[in-house]
């Protein structure tokens, strides 16, 4: 009886794309000449990837357009639409990725460029707008996004202030600049890969900042600014606190601005992703599923592709293999999960970097060593 494997593996972050890494897997495991049935699923978490993850399954067309990056230099940038409905990664304006690392620093990103982004969407006739959030290099709350949709940020003095992360402290007034009565007819949903709140230990600037480019020196004043954009949208849109809102820190607390802005509601990335491509059903269909991504670690456990496929692995009794880059979870946290056999990259290499540098060839050789583990199950 044939054996049938579904390989469902995210982005091997600074090394190798979703669709690559479910690749290298599979040649691995043909190099055994096994005899198996093998679907390939390339997967994403509602990050970076997210709309080449559902182009393979949906009809989506791909517009390309002039926006601006988190320094508001000018850049182009791809979105999706089905129908009525758009579909936008906001890495792909304010990503991290984007810039030098001489230039990252959250004290000055914005997110302006999804607002752009969206701004098109809305010109086009699309009532549903999906944000997929993560891999963000600014810290600004959403007022960049904002401010491209018509809103203007006021100090103190009534003069505008740039919607950058160092000025979210400086802000007195949210105003609208313009007839904001389309966006009420819009649906948004954030969709992200972390459920942090806006502010606190877990939130997006204590948490997060540092890796953005933020100096130890910058990190309080971009807190106490978050904290005080939470109090203003409290005040001046009858929100609900944010910290009391999953995934609110997401994307430098893009999906807070969001929340109260456009009145968007707060999903995990990997849940919907997972349901457009009938997953579900994939893995009910296969005898052992094979996941993977750069990092598994706490991150992981919390709205990461690992989480979502070993949740259903679990439901359907099926045998789960890990692949991770790094494993950073102890033997009780990664039992959790429910796999059944789990492999790091960096065990087979002497450093990190080698595990970077070589990390298709060695998800190859994993590939064939999970091929004669399988072979000799049968």
């Amino acid at each position: 009886m044939m054996t049938n494997i579904l390989i469902a593996s995210d982005k091997f972050k600074g090394s190798l794309s979703a669709k690559d890494a479910c690749a290298h897997l599979a040649n691995g495991i043909n190099f055994t000449g096994f005899e198996t049935n093998i679907t390939l699923q390339p997967m994403a978490d509602g990050g970076e990837g997210s709309l080449s993850v559902l182009d393979v399954t949906q009809n989506i067309d791909l517009v390309h357009i002039e926006t601006v990056d988190a320094l508001f230099r000018p850049i182009r940038a791809i979105y999706g639409i089905m129908g009525n409905e758009a579909y936008i990664e906001s890495s792909a304006a304010c990503g991290l990725l984007l810039l030098n690392e001489s230039d990252r620093n959250p004290c000055n990103t914005s997110t302006y460029g999804v607002g752009l982004m969206i701004k098109d969407a809305i010109s086009k006739g699309c009532k549903v707008i999906h944000l997929f959030l993560g891999g963000s290099a600014s810290n600004d709350g959403g007022m960049g996004m904002a401010c491209a949709l018509g809103y203007q940020m006021l100090d103190k003095n009534n003069k505008p202030l740039k919607p950058i992360g160092r000025n979210l402290l400086h802000i007195n007034r949210i105003s609208r600049t313009a007839d904001m009565d389309q966006l009420s007819n819009i649906k948004f949903y954030c969709w992200s890969d972390v459920q942090s709140p806006m502010t606190g230990p877990n939130g997006a600037s204590l948490m997060f900042a540092r890796q953005k480019g933020a100096s130890i020196h910058d990190i309080p004043q971009l807190e106490q600014g978050m904290q005080h954009l939470n109090q203003l949208f409290i005040q001046n849109f009858g929100t609900p606190d944010m910290n009391e809102i999953k995934g609110s820190g997401a994307a430098g607390g893009l999906a807070a601005g969001a929340v109260a802005i456009l009145d968007a509601e707060i999903g995990l990335g990997v849940d919907f992703i997972m349901d457009k491509i009938c997953l579900e059903e994939k893995i009910i269909h296969s005898d052992y599923v094979i996941s993977g991504e750069g990092s598994i670690d706490n991150q992981s456990l919390e709205g990461k592709v690992i989480f979502g496929i070993a949740s259903l692995c679990k439901k359907h009794h099926k045998k789960l293999i890990i692949v991770g880059g790094k494993v950073k979870l102890s033997k009780t946290e990664i039992e959790k999960l429910g796999y059944w056999k789990c492999y790091a990259l960096v065990d087979k290499c002497l450093n990190t970097e080698e595990s970077i540098k070589n990390s298709g060839k060695i998800l190859e050789e994993i590939g064939t060593e999970i091929g004669i583990m399988i072979s000799r199950k049968k």
